[in-house]
């Protein structure tokens, strides 16, 4: 919680006045988007230094648990970790033409504690370029709301769930 917590503040307060929230996020695409192998882009920003120690964790998450991608996105909406580094990387869900997704995002930052879970209908999601759901919790740091830890399912083993016949009768 804390890792995340400080990822998505790194890009959603920079230490630089000087610098917006979407000219770091431009950055960080640039240094990550493609690369979800990329542990560590070699620069000295905090985004990076966070980076470096939570991706192993998800990464092995992703592995283990057989998620298509795990996200993590800022109050305002900004995708700022994603697992797989797709084009959904660096996006906002609330300008982005998912309407799961987006209504999903918003419900989560209704939320007053962390026992709230949201999940969405199967869809068409591009960035997947297949059916997906997806699966989400708000991030709290203390009593504050930090985000939203969103994790894409893929279709493949829902469908082998409720396909299966045995013990249905003939």
């Amino acid at each position: 919680v804390i890792a995340a917590n400080s990822l998505i503040n790194s890009l959603e307060q920079p230490m630089n006045p000087q610098t917006t929230p979407a000219e770091l996020i431009g950055e960080m695409v640039k240094n990550y988007r493609g690369q979800p192998k990329l542990q560590f882009a070699g620069d000295s920003s905090i985004y990076s230094s966070v980076h470096n120690r939570i991706h192993p964790f998800f990464q092995n998450i992703l592995t283990t648990r057989n998620y298509a991608d795990i996200l993590l996105v800022s109050p305002s909406g900004n995708v700022v970790y994603t697992a797989q580094k797709r084009m959904d990387f660096g996006a906002n869900v609330r300008q982005e033409a998912h309407k799961a997704l987006k209504e999903l995002h918003h419900a989560l930052m209704q939320a007053k504690q962390a026992d709230v879970t949201g999940l969405t209908d199967m869809m068409m999601y591009e960035p997947a370029n297949q059916p997906v759901m997806f699966v989400g919790t708000p991030i709290f740091n203390d009593k504050q709301l930090a985000g939203a830890l969103i994790l894409e399912l893929p279709v493949t083993p829902v469908n082998a769930f409720l396909n299966l016949r045995k013990g249905m009768g003939s």
